[in-house]
């Protein structure tokens, strides 16, 4: 069993690596990869690259993947480029929303 969970795992870690997935909902701290169209997998997206992992509190996560701090890495750089879009146009349109809403509370 143990070696049928490794080979899934290492199958779900290729995908990543070859950049064969779909990026679903990327909020603050996480950008979901969906691969065959079926699996989600959150990446954590916060902190040093050695941690874009899969990030498992949240229960949307398919299955823990063993992913090494190399991989990492490279998951890192093969996201980032996406993530820092969306942190740009995103997530200022969000805080400018959220600077009108508390201005608009202050009276000012």
């Amino acid at each position: 069993m143990e070696q049928k969970i490794k080979e899934v795992q290492e199958y779900f870690i290729s995908k990543i690596l070859n950049e064969e997935f779909i990026v679903g909902n990327i909020s603050e701290y996480t950008t979901e990869l969906i691969i065959d169209e079926k699996y989600c997998f959150p990446i954590w997206m916060c902190n040093d690259p050695i941690n874009r992992k899969p990030y498992m509190q949240d229960g949307r996560c398919f299955m823990d993947l063993q992913i090494t701090d190399k991989q990492a890495v490279k998951i890192n750089s093969i996201l980032e480029e996406r993530y820092s879009k969306y942190s740009k146009e995103v997530l200022l349109k969000e805080k400018r929303k959220q600077l009108a809403r508390l201005k608009k509370e202050l009276g000012e």
